[in-house]
Order: C-alpha cells, then structure tokens, then sequence
C-alpha cells in the first residue's frame, strides 16, 4: 500500500510541473526568454492547421499564446457506453516551445483542431515562419524574414530588413520601412497577387515575372537592354534541335541599382509601389 502511495505521489507532483518555467497558469500562453539578448536572435514557428501572427514589442522575450478551435467535421458521436453522460471538451491547444543558443522554435502537435499562434518577440528579431493551411501576418519587426505559406495569405506590415516570401495559394502585402542593401530578397506566390511598398529612396536592382498577370509600379526604373531578349540553343550538330525561348522577365534598375529583389507570380498581378503614394 506505502509503494502505491508514493507512485500516485510522483504521478501528482510531474502533473503539476508546467512545460514552461515561464507559463502562465491558463495553460496556453507561454514566455521563454533568449539564453544571450544581445546576440542575433531567431523565432522558429511551424504550423500545420492554422495560422501565425507574430508583433513586435520592447521585450526581451518571446510570448507565444496558443488559441485552438474545434474542427466540426472531426467531431463524432458518443460511445454507447456514454448514454446519459455529457462530454467535456479539452480546447486547450497543444504546441512546444524551446530556446537554444538564441533560437526560439515552435511548434504544433498534431490533431483535428485549427491552432492559431499569437507571438511577441522584441521587435530586432530575425524570423522563420512556415503555414500549411492558415494565414501568416507579421508586425513591426525588424530582421531576417522567411515566410512560407502553402495555402493562405501572407501580410507584412511595418516590416524592415530582408524578406523572403513566398505563398503557393495566397496574396502577399507587404509594408517595408526599410531595406538591408547587403543582402537579397523575394517575393513569390504561385496563384495570388503580389503587393509591395518600398521607401521612396530605394536602391534596387529588380527582376519581375508574371506569366499570366500584369506588372504596376510608381517607381522610375530604368529597364536593361538584355531584358526580354529571345535565348537561342542550337544543339542540332549534337543530335539536338533548335530552340528559341522568349523571356517574359523584367529587369532592371531602381535609383539607379543595389539590393537584388525577385519577383515572380505565376497567376497574379504584381503591385511594387513607393511609400507616400
């Protein structure tokens, strides 16, 4: 009976213990702070069924709340041995949050319900974003940002620094306040339009392709001559045939040329406008 006692003992206290030293006691909002603030710091979030928003903040630390909702075609009937008993539902969502060397990673678990993440993380935070099915919106951050959605819209407001986005189903608006000339960025959806603002003072070297949808700017950029020139392959003296492709890709120049930003929609308009306008 003494053995039976301390195993329901043991039992209790590792239920009591929380995921987090940090989370609160609603059981869905959790904060984990970075082993070195004032190293580069980097937001992992991976989700499957739902949808991320992360905001910046004058934090130091990455606050990430959990909200589920039931998925109605994945309820089913209760048991015969439930007759006359009511069920209790268990919303609470279920994801994991870690932190190493100044990495913070999320994710989701597996299940039948939608679980959307609300993150804050100090607004000088490099980010990687990644949604199935579920929009992704980011807020007033500054960093490295890679944002991959395969069925959902990505918005981006009062961002700065790098941008990599892409969505397979889905628009892209994006709002930068400024740009980081050393290194490259993208913008990309397979069905949906893009949209994006840039400083007035830009220094861009840009390459721009729809295959079925149009191009607007009120930029001034000066086009390069290669640009839309057919390619010809002749391997015809191999055994091969002869080949001409004509490139519908845009390129050209920004304020006269600096960081290297690619455009690409394959159903989709393109929209790159100039802040203030």
């Amino acid at each position: 009976m003494l053995s039976i006692r301390i195993l329901y003992t043991i039992l209790l206290l590792l239920a009591l213990v929380p995921r987090s030293s940090a989370q609160e006691s609603s059981g869905n909002r959790v904060s984990v702070p970075f082993s070195n603030p004032t190293r580069p710091r980097l937001v992992k979030v991976s989700v499957i069924n739902g949808g991320i928003q992360v905001k910046g903040y004058s934090g130091n630390e990455v606050v990430v709340e959990g909200r589920s909702e039931d998925d109605a075609s994945s309820s089913e009937p209760p048991s015969k041995k439930a007759a006359g008993m009511k069920r209790l539902g268990n919303s609470a969502p279920k994801f994991t949050v870690e932190e190493a060397e100044n990495v913070v990673t999320v994710s989701v678990r597996p299940s039948d319900r939608t679980v959307n993440l609300f993150l804050q993380v100090p607004t000088t935070t490099s980010l990687k974003l990644h949604s199935v099915d579920g929009e992704v919106k980011v807020e007033q951050v500054t960093g490295e940002l890679e944002i991959n959605c395969v069925d959902g819209n990505v918005n981006l407001a009062n961002v700065a620094g790098t941008v990599v986005a892409h969505s397979v189903d889905g628009d892209i608006t994006a709002n930068l306040l400024g740009v980081a000339l050393d290194k490259p960025m993208s913008f990309s959806s397979v069905d949906g339009d893009l949209d994006v603002t840039f400083p007035s003072d830009l220094k861009a070297n840009v390459r721009i392709k729809s295959d079925d949808g149009e191009v607007y700017t009120d930029f001034e950029i000066q086009l390069k001559p290669e640009a839309g020139k057919p390619q010809v392959e002749d391997s015809r003296p191999q055994g091969g045939s002869y080949r001409i492709q004509v490139d519908k890709e845009i390129h050209g120049a920004i304020n006269g040329g600096g960081s290297q930003i690619q455009f690409t929609s394959v159903d989709g308009n393109i929209y790159i406008r100039k802040a203030g306008k």
